[in-house]
C-alpha cells in the first residue's frame, strides 16, 4: 500500500486513490492545507496498483518524448485573449475539441470560489476555465470520470493541468485508453496551499461583507505586463488595486506557501509526456515586434506527433503563430520554463504553517509578509499611471526590469 512518509515525494495527483479497486484510499487535507492519500489498512488487499501508478515511485521513460518544437501563438479572438493569462492558447485548443464533440477538463471555480477541476462540453462553459489559478486545484474524481468517458466514447478528451497532474493521469490510464486523450501541462512555478487560499478568500469576504465568486490572478486591465489581481464578490463588487487582494500571491512568490514536493520537483527540466506544454512568452519582442502588442503571447512546446497534428488542424483564421527555432538551441528555453530555478525551502516555512494553524490570516500576513511602503505606493500609483498615455510603455519597462532582476538572483 502507498504510504507517504516523505511529503516531498507526493504531488497529490490522486492517481493512487483513483486506481484503488477497493476505494480504500482517500485524499485528506494535512495541517498545511494540502491533500495527501490516506489508506484504510483494514480494507486494503495489497494489490500494489497504487504504487505502480504513482508518478514519483514509477518511471516510464519510454513514454517520454524528446521530439520538441516551439511555437509562439496568439488567439485571433481578442475577447478570448483578453481573459486569458497569455495568448489564449487554451481557448483555441478547447474550442477545437468542443467543435468536434469532445470534452474539456481544466481548473475552474466551484460555487464557493474554491479551485476545482471541472468539465466543459459547451462553449459557454469555457468562460470559467480561462486564466491561471494560482492554487493547487482539487481533482476529486476527475481521473475516474475521464477514464469512463474514454472507455465509452471515441470523442477527444482534453485535460489541462500542472505537469504532476498530467503525468498522474497518464500513469493511471492504460495505453489503449489514451488514444483519444489530449493533454496540456502548464509552465509551473509551484502550487501554493489550498488551505491558505481558502483563508484568504474568507478574510476578504469578512472585510468586504460579501463572499468571493471568482479570482482573476492575471487580469489585463493594465495590459499584459501590468499584472493586476482582481477579486469578484457575489454582490457584484470588483476588488483590485488594494493591498488585501495581493497578500495570497505573496505566499506563493515568497516560496513560503508552496507544496513540499515543489521544492524538489521531479518534473522541472525533464522531457514531458504531455502533448503540449504552454506558458507565457514574455520575450516575444526578441522574435516578433508585430506580436509584441502587450495583449499576451503563449509559448507552446509541442511534445508529440498527436499534438502537432491537432495544432495543424486549427485554421489560420483563428491563430497567429511563428516557429521559434532558436528556442531549440539557446538558453532562452531554460528562462521560460524555469528549469534554472532551484527552490530552497525557506527556513521559516515550518513556523509559518505552524502559525497559520493558530493565527488569523491577517495576523499571519502581518507577521511574515507585511505590505512595505513600496508595495503601498505601487498599489496607489498604478491606477493613476494607467490613465496616462505612456502607461503601456511604463508597465512593459517595469516588467523587463523585474525579469532581469529575477535572472540575476
Amino acid at each position: 500500500m502507498i504510504q507517504i512518509s516523505d511529503k516531498t515525494k507526493c504531488c497529490g495527483c490522486t492517481a493512487c486513490a483513483s486506481v484503488c479497486p477497493k476505494n480504500c484510499i482517500s485524499m485528506q487535507c494535512d495541517g498545511e492545507g494540502f491533500l495527501y492519500p490516506v489508506v484504510d489498512a483494514d480494507s486494503c488487499v495489497n494489490c500494489g496498483l497504487c504504487e505502480r501508478v504513482c508518478s514519483q515511485l514509477s518511471e516510464h521513460e519510454e513514454e517520454r518524448t524528446d521530439r520538441v518544437k516551439y511555437i509562439a501563438c496568439q488567439n485571433i479572438n481578442e475577447n478570448v485573449r483578453k481573459v486569458s493569462t497569455s495568448g489564449g492558447m487554451f481557448g483555441l485548443l478547447a474550442e477545437q475539441v468542443i467543435s468536434s464533440g469532445g470534452t474539456i477538463w481544466a481548473a475552474g471555480f466551484d460555487d464557493t470560489a474554491i479551485v476545482v477541476h471541472k468539465e466543459a462540453r459547451e462553449f459557454d462553459e469555457l468562460n470559467d476555465l480561462y486564466g491561471s489559478k494560482y492554487v493547487q486545484s482539487d481533482l476529486k474524481d476527475t481521473f475516474k470520470k475521464i477514464r469512463q468517458e474514454l472507455i465509452t466514447s471515441d470523442k477527444t478528451v482534453l485535460f489541462v493541468g500542472t505537469p504532476c497532474q498530467v503525468e498522474g493521469l497518464l500513469y493511471y490510464l492504460g495505453k489503449k485508453e489514451k488514444e483519444h486523450l489530449l493533454t496540456v501541462d502548464l509552465v509551473c512555478y509551484g502550487v501554493p496551499s489550498p488551505g491558505l487560499y481558502k483563508e484568504w478568500i474568507q478574510d476578504i469576504a469578512q472585510k468586504h461583507g460579501s463572499k468571493v465568486s471568482r479570482v482573476y490572478f492575471r487580469d489585463k486591465k493594465y495590459g499584459y505586463a501590468g499584472v493586476n489581481i482582481k477579486v469578484m464578490l457575489q454582490n457584484g463588487q470588483a476588488l483590485e488595486d488594494i493591498v488585501d487582494v495581493k497578500t495570497y500571491t505573496k505566499t506563493m512568490f515568497s516560496k513560503l506557501g508552496l507544496r513540499p514536493s515543489c521544492y524538489k520537483c521531479v518534473y522541472r527540466g525533464r522531457n514531458k509526456m504531455s502533448d503540449f506544454t504552454i506558458g507565457d512568452f514574455w520575450q516575444i519582442g526578441d522574435y516578433s515586434k508585430q506580436m509584441d502588442d502587450d495583449r499576451g503571447t503563449s509559448i507552446v512546446q509541442i511534445n508529440t506527433r498527436k499534438g502537432e497534428d491537432f495544432l495543424n488542424d486549427i485554421g489560420s483564421e483563428k491563430i497567429k503563430k511563428i516557429h521559434v527555432e532558436t528556442l531549440e538551441n539557446d538558453d532562452l528555453k531554460s528562462k521560460i520554463y524555469k528549469e534554472d530555478y532551484t527552490f530552497e525551502i525557506p527556513k521559516n516555512r515550518s513556523q509559518f504553517f505552524e502559525d497559520s494553524g493558530r493565527m488569523s490570516y491577517d495576523d499571519l500576513i502581518q507577521k511574515y509578509l507585511p505590505a512595505s511602503r513600496k508595495d503601498k505606493m505601487a498599489t496607489a500609483l498604478k491606477p493613476i499611471i494607467h490613465k496616462m498615455p505612456f502607461s503601456h510603455f511604463f508597465f512593459r519597462t517595469m516588467k523587463k526590469v523585474r525579469m532581469n532582476r529575477r535572472k540575476r538572483k
